[in-house]
């Protein structure tokens, strides 16, 4: 996460913190559970 971009980044946090997400100035509560699952794919190990 801590390679996104900072607008990605952003949205991560308000999601994961607030649990709500702002999207056009507009917020929306997001549902129980919620979930965040990143993972991480280096060039050097690009691959099937």
């Amino acid at each position: 996460i801590n390679r996104a971009p900072a607008k990605v980044q952003s949205a991560l946090l308000e999601a994961m913190q607030e649990r709500q997400v702002t999207i056009g100035g507009e917020t929306h509560p997001l549902p129980e559970p919620f979930l965040v699952l990143a993972t991480q794919n280096p060039v050097e190990q690009e691959g099937t």
